[in-house]
């Protein structure tokens, strides 16, 4: 059927196709337009005007649109008819034909009066005519336009036209393209009810609705297969070669080829819409799949949060119960654990659910917006009962510590009791007795501590969370019960004891001769402790009086060095040129290799980018390269293209454009100082590419044929070292430069642009160290950016008593430390790992900024010095390898806390306008208060709040915590101060001081300073303590040393507070004790 919407069929025009009014024999004229033929039929009946128009319009519809736009040449054979029949075909012709006629080719009558006739009838009727006509004498004049083979067999031709067997394969042909059409007419009606078909909301109605569809899709595709079938059984028939061409070869005779074009294009048809139908039905069967799977995790889903609801229910329910007794909560802890033990199934089963739910959203599921929600709930519920599971156990395994304590506490008091009722003091009056009933007291004493009950602020911590009015009620009563029992003990003490301890002759003490010692001078005795204090002011008269000496000295010599100052001027002036075209030529040399070495490394990274890199993708190479190195590339060379591309494309040409400036290049690296940056990503991926060389080798077939190609005579491995190599080349060419530029212009530029490439250089360094950290177990992105990192050699010092006997060592310990913003990292180096590539470190311990102090000095060693938390609870004595090291430490750490205060305190004025303060943040701000008056800035914003050493009490005990009669005489044993040295005002709050004054102490703040007043001024103010020295000891003449001062003051006097200066490191340094199996204290 041809490609015209034709609504005729082969049936309808059947009558007068039979008849041979006229046919298409598939025949074309010279031009390709096709034929059609109206033979000689005398015997055929008269046409009818709407028989014709049918007739003519099917044939029309039989060739292809490409055909029809050529147009018709029309055949009309009237050799055996009248010159009438001629013009009623032609004028019909004229008046109606359903496509453009380019030719009418008339075979007119061979009869005598009939020739003439039609000579003269078609003078006087051609110009009716709307096309060419053309009036043949006979066959031979039509092969002028119409090749012979083009031409049927009545005509002359040669084409074996049966028109009863075209007929036929017409209305086959017909019928097939109808049921073409019908099929796809089925298969559009079968996607219209598939679309709109309401999916179900259970499981088995989706299940139910997919095995419907799946049979309907089957009966299109029998269909489908049926029709191309026959299409292809109608092909082969109409594909019998009937005639014979000149070759001799049977071949397909033309008046076929139509249909044969027709059937195959139906074919094609039936092939495409069964590929449409294979797309459709994947897409649909897809999302009744994706329907089913929503069902099903739905399904899930409402179970899981059902039981998983009940389990978080009964976990409720159990938080009440909390035991009375030891025994109880053993029960509970093993009815906990066997209730976690059968719960675990349906909360595994939910953290299935949910990871299939993720896998849903990960394949793009029609349904994400329902599906994601109930993830988050299942996460959401199992993440609830795993903490209701951990709290629980948590609190019964404190609770059972709790009980297990008291139940101690009360087995130790009640044994105390029985022991002192069954000792009978009279019946011992004997040594021998005593010592013995004393053994046994101090024995029970000494047992005390086991029980955990003698520190109350461990104690608040450990059972704060679990301490009910109940429990809090049964503590205070055995911790009083306690106190009672070791009262009587020792009242037992003391009776034994004079018994047990004879009485011996009593000596009288004799008081030594005072040693007589030269008279120590107040700079002698300041020097120590102004040394040790960095911007500390020694405002002495002798120091003025040598200053303005050495003024009135420095001015006669420049009179009398006038004269010859001329006399140098000259040579000078010589001497500088000379030095600048010495300076100006090695600049040139210096930026000559700066480029050189540019360009060599930039032909380097392109040949292993391109040589290497590149070859990894190169099929021909696939065989040679390793199986653990396949799909590895970007793990071998990191960000080594990025690298390239800044190099090649940016860097190179900043500095060739400075090839006559070079005192301008320090602009190239200050401007792409960011860009350098992307070595630190190079270098963090260094070890991670050096592995996997080394894991396959540089013997590798791949990496031997690519070295071979390249022609280099070192490995890869080499080769990857390179940007290493050149990010630490710089800084040195750098340094050359700025050797030779002295103060020109672009001087200060280098200057900055070495610092920042030092930095950067330092930063990829402080990067290799950091990947290198193992055990940390929080995120090192959140504790800001790396400052530094470095090997230290750390002593500490703990507040604690309990703690204090591990701080007694000689050896220190060797930690590498790591100094964030808001972080100090405390690291073991791993023994072994002295190689910076494979180096590793341990996490031990750390220290958040916002909550430590500094003190840049400590006594006895410059390359010392301190960090401690608040109240110097914990200090951390850190020495450096050297004493350029340990200033460059201080200086950053001093630039975070300030950072730390500077925040802090802009919150405690936004705070002030408020009423309700929280008493944490009253700490912090004192604490880093505290820390600026170290570093001698004032303390004036804080001088409304006074640090304390108190301890908050909730009901335990406060006995452990206060100061006891002989701590308190001691702090006031020293109640006048004598200053040392002149002390110049800082800051608002402090006070004036001159040398040899008397102050009194008003109160003595925790980090080395004092509020006092003058007694000579009565003004009021904070004053460091370094500078006061008690009157007693300045009235003495024993010359005592700093370390005798501090060890004659008491536990809160300078003692304490010294080594928040210059004196911290005074407490340790008067240790005679060996403790030889002392435990390696682990910070």
């Amino acid at each position: 059927m041809g490609e015209s919407n034709c609504e005729l069929t082969v049936l309808d025009v059947a009558g007068i196709l039979q008849d041979r009014f006229a046919f298409i024999s598939g025949g074309k004229s010279k031009n390709g337009c096709p034929v059609i033929t109206f033979p000689e039929t005398p015997e055929c009946p008269e046409v009818s005007e709407d028989q014709y128009r049918d007739v003519v319009t099917y044939l029309t519809s039989v060739p292809s649109l490409n055909e029809l736009d050529l147009g018709f040449v029309v055949v009309i054979d009237r050799r055996k008819s009248k010159w009438s029949t001629v013009k009623t075909i032609l004028l019909r012709i004229s008046t109606f034909f359903p496509a453009a006629v380019q030719l009418a080719l008339v075979l007119r009558p061979s009869g005598f009066f009939q020739k003439r006739i039609s000579e003269v009838g078609y003078k006087f009727v051609k110009d009716d005519f709307k096309f060419e006509v053309i009036m043949c004498n006979g066959s031979q004049e039509l092969y002028e336009h119409i090749d012979k083979d083009q031409l049927t067999q009545d005509l002359g031709g040669v084409i074996a036209y049966d028109h009863t067997e075209w007929i036929q394969q017409r209305a086959a042909v017909e019928k097939f393209s109808a049921n073409t059409d019908h099929i796809s007419s089925q298969l559009q009606r079968l996607a219209k009810i598939f679309e709109s078909t309401e999916l179900p909301n259970d499981v088995a109605a989706t299940e139910a609705l997919i095995k419907d569809h799946e049979l309907e899709r089957k009966e299109v595709q029998e269909d489908l297969r049926s029709a191309t079938a026959h299409g292809e059984s109608l092909l082969s028939c109409i594909k019998v070669p009937t005639i014979e061409n000149r070759q001799g070869e049977m071949v397909l005779c033309a008046s076929k080829l139509v249909h044969v074009t027709a059937v195959e294009r139906l074919l094609v048809q039936l092939e495409e819409t069964e590929k449409a139908l294979e797309c459709f039905w994947e897409r649909h069967h897809s999302k009744l799949q994706q329907c089913l799977q929503l069902r099903t995790f739905e399904e899930n889903f409402k179970q899981s949060q059902y039981l998983v609801g009940q389990h978080l229910e009964a976990l409720k329910k159990m938080q009440s119960d909390t035991g009375d007794s030891v025994s109880r909560t053993d029960t509970l802890i093993r009815d906990m654990r066997e209730f976690d033990k059968q719960a675990q199934d349906d909360i595994q089963t939910a953290e299935n659910l949910k990871a299939e739910g993720d896998q849903l959203i990960e394949q793009q599921h029609y349904a994400v917006d329902s599906i994601r929600p109930k993830c988050l709930e299942l996460q959401m519920i199992c993440q609830q009962y795993r903490e209701l599971v951990r709290t629980r156990n948590e609190l019964l395994r404190k609770l059972r510590d709790l009980q297990e304590r008291i139940d101690k506490a009360n087995k130790w008091c009640t044994k105390g009791v029985d022991l002192l009722a069954n000792q009978q003091v009279e019946k011992f009056q004997t040594q021998e007795g005593a010592k013995v009933m004393l053994q046994d007291v101090e024995g029970l004493l000494a047992s005390a501590n086991d029980l955990k009950l003698n520190n109350p602020r461990e104690f608040r911590q450990a059972f704060d969370s679990v301490m009910t009015l109940e429990s809090k009620a049964s503590v205070q009563e055995v911790l009083k019960r306690m106190e009672d029992v070791q009262d009587m003990c020792k009242k037992r003490m003391t009776s034994l004891k004079k018994i047990a301890i004879k009485a011996s002759r009593p000596v009288q003490p004799v008081t030594p001769a005072p040693v007589v010692s030269q008279t120590v001078s107040v700079e002698q005795k300041l020097e120590p402790v102004v040394k040790k204090k960095p911007g500390t002011r020694k405002r002495i008269p002798t120091f003025r009086k040598t200053r303005m000496e050495s003024v009135k000295k420095t001015g006669l010599e420049d009179e009398d060095n006038n004269t010859d100052s001329n006399i140098y001027e000259h040579k000078e002036t010589l001497h500088s040129l000379s030095d600048f075209d010495a300076s100006y030529a090695k600049r040139g040399h210096v930026m000559k290799e700066l480029i050189e070495t540019e360009k060599i490394y930039v032909e380097e990274v392109k040949s292993i980018l391109e040589g290497y890199a590149a070859e990894m993708d190169n099929l021909d190479m696939q065989r040679l390269i390793p199986e653990h190195l396949a799909g590895k590339k970007d793990q071998l060379f990191g960000n080594m293209d990025d690298i390239y591309m800044f190099h090649h494309d940016v860097f190179l040409r900043d500095l060739q454009n400075c090839e006559n400036t070079p005192t301008l290049v320090g602009r190239c690296f200050l401007d792409r100082r960011e860009e350098f940056q992307m070595y630190s990503d190079y270098c963090q991926n260094k070890p991670r590419s050096e592995a996997l060389r080394q894991e396959v080798g540089d013997n590798n077939p791949f990496f031997q044929e690519c070295q071979r190609k390249l022609g280099h005579k070192l490995s890869l491995g080499a080769y990857l070292l390179k940007p290493v190599q050149r990010i630490t080349k710089y800084q040195l060419l750098l340094r050359e430069m700025l050797k030779h530029t002295q103060n020109d212009i672009g001087s200060s530029e280098l200057k900055e642009a070495l610092d920042a490439m030092q930095r950067v250089v330092k930063y990829v360094n402080d990067i290799m160290h950091q990947i290198a950290i193992t055990g940390f177990s929080g995120n090192l992105s959140d504790q800001g950016k790396l400052l530094m990192q470095g090997s230290f050699s750390i002593w500490t010092e703990h507040k604690l008593k309990k703690e204090k006997l591990k701080d007694l060592r000689f050896k220190p310990m060797q930690r590498h430390v790591f100094l964030y913003q808001k972080l100090i990292m405390f690291c073991k180096k791993k023994e072994g790992s002295s190689n910076i590539d494979k180096a590793s470190y341990i996490y031990k311990s750390s220290l958040k900024t916002a909550n430590v102090g500094l003190t840049e000095s400590v006594k006895g060693d410059k390359r010392k010095f301190e960090v401690w938390l608040h109240g110097r609870a914990e200090v951390y004595i850190i020495q450096a390898p050297s004493v350029a090291v340990k200033n460059d430490w201080v200086v950053e750490v001093k630039k975070v806390l300030q950072d730390q205060f500077d925040v802090i305190k802009e919150h405690k004025k936004q705070g002030s306008q408020s009423t309700d303060v929280h008493a944490d943040d009253i700490s912090g701000i004192m604490h880093f208060a505290a820390m600026r008056h170290t570093e001698q800035y004032s303390p004036t914003d804080y001088s409304g709040t006074e640090p304390s050493e108190g301890y908050y009490d909730d009901g335990w005990s406060t006995d452990d915590f206060s100061c006891s009669d002989e701590e308190y005489q001691e702090q006031s044993s020293f109640h006048q101060y004598t200053v040392l040295a002149d002390y110049q005002q800082m800051d608002e709050g402090e006070l004036t001081m001159h040398e040899g004054e008397v102050v009194e102490v008003v109160s003595t703040g925790d980090v080395g300073w004092w509020y006092v007043r003058s007694q000579q001024s009565g003004h009021e103010g904070w004053a460091p303590a370094t500078y006061l020295e008690p009157v007693s000891q300045r009235s003495s003449h024993s010359g005592a040393s700093v370390s005798s001062l501090e060890s004659g003051l008491g536990s809160n006097g300078i003692q304490r507070v010294a080594s928040k200066t210059s004196l911290g490191s005074g407490s340790h340094s008067g240790l005679n004790t060996r403790l030889e199996d002392l435990e390696e204290v682990r910070i």
